[in-house]
């Protein structure tokens, strides 16, 4: 039973109403497996992301967007007849959708080409130097196009960059701060380039899987070699940092496609305030229960209290006053020891 008012149907996920009101509403529902999908597809993982998918169409089988990302998977691993079935199922849900119409365009050209070549390869050619020739050019000519479409394909934006790392006690959380002296010029603040693909999609995951807004998650870095993540956030005047890492590593390493390990680095007013790392076999020891702030590795700063920008002092004063006048006492030898028969004296007169 559809309630008043609803764009989509409870129970299958078909649009009830024309236009793209519909398919946003059904995505919006999903949102979390398909960012997980998307990201799973991202890393290579295709049997993960496949069978996230297939678990959304089990649950609303006419989701467009998730027929359509489906469609994507089988196209990057060759199965271009799969990859073709998949878009026109997302296009009978969501005709207008322009986008799936372009790659089932892109899918069937492929599929074409495929067949040409294998036309050209099988077919019986007089061995004349003329047809030779021509068959060579179109042999050619369909490789050429199918190493343009692989390389535009894998190939990253010339202007893609990763953000510079934040260095200790220096780290910016605006590029927009403005200086305490108006007066004098101010410096240009450094710019950042555009994130990569699957650091937005681990971003937008972590944020929904730690209920924290994905504006406080300032920056996050994959480093692909040792499938380590780097992760800073914005931390509140309120937040207990080892609480607030615990927040982000708990969910973040929970999984066997999870990061083999994380590093959380909490920042506040432009500088850095606490960094700690978790690890996926930490938190897979655990089972049902959650890493608590003994599982932390290499945490900074070490010690309570300490400064987060500047070291602890070598010999800390004593938190006592009075055992710190007395110690100034005892090592002061010229000060003179009290007379007992002096007036006022503790002893004068025992």
């Amino acid at each position: 039973m559809n309630t008043q008012g609803a764009q989509i149907c409870g129970e299958c996920g078909a649009p009830l109403v024309e236009g793209q009101a519909a398919g946003e509403e059904s995505d919006q529902l999903v949102y979390r497996d398909l960012a997980r999908a998307n990201l799973q597809r991202m890393r290579g993982d295709y049997a993960a992301a496949r069978e996230t998918c297939l678990s959304i169409l089990r649950r609303y089988p006419n989701n467009a967007t998730t027929q359509g990302l489906l469609g994507d998977i089988c196209r990057e691993q060759g199965e271009l007849g799969q990859a073709k079935e998949w878009y026109a199922m997302a296009l009978d849900v969501r005709p207008d959708d322009d986008n799936v119409r372009s790659r089932l365009r892109e899918t069937e050209s492929a599929m074409a080409a495929q067949e040409e070549a294998l036309r050209v390869k099988v077919a019986e050619v007089p061995r004349t130097g003329g047809r030779w020739f021509v068959a060579g050019l179109a042999v050619i000519a369909v490789g050429m196009a199918g190493g343009a479409f692989w390389l535009g394909k894998n190939t990253k934006p010339a202007s893609a960059q990763r953000p510079a790392p934040i260095p200790l006690g220096q780290a910016s959380t605006s590029t927009a701060m403005a200086t305490e002296d108006n007066t004098s010029p101010s410096e240009p603040l450094p710019t950042v380039g555009p994130e990569l693909e699957a650091e937005r999609q681990a971003r937008a995951f972590l944020a929904a899987e730690c209920q924290l807004p994905e504006s406080r998650f300032l920056d996050v870095e994959i480093d692909p070699r040792g499938n380590v993540w780097r992760v800073t956030v914005s931390a509140l005047p309120t937040d207990d940092p080892t609480t607030l890492a615990l927040q982000i590593l708990n969910p973040g390493l929970d999984g066997n496609d999870a990061p083999s390990m994380m590093t959380v680095r909490l920042v506040r007013d432009g500088k850095l305030l606490y960094a700690a790392d978790g690890t996926r076999q930490v938190r897979a020891a655990r089972g049902t229960s959650l890493m608590a702030a003994a599982d932390l590795q290499n945490v900074w700063p070490s010690g309570t209290g300490a400064s987060p920008n500047q070291p602890p002092p070598s010999n800390p004063a004593p938190s006592n006053p009075e055992e710190q006048s007395g110690t100034t006492e005892s090592n002061n030898p010229e000060t003179p020891a009290p007379n007992p028969s002096e007036p006022g004296s503790d002893t004068a007169g025992n």
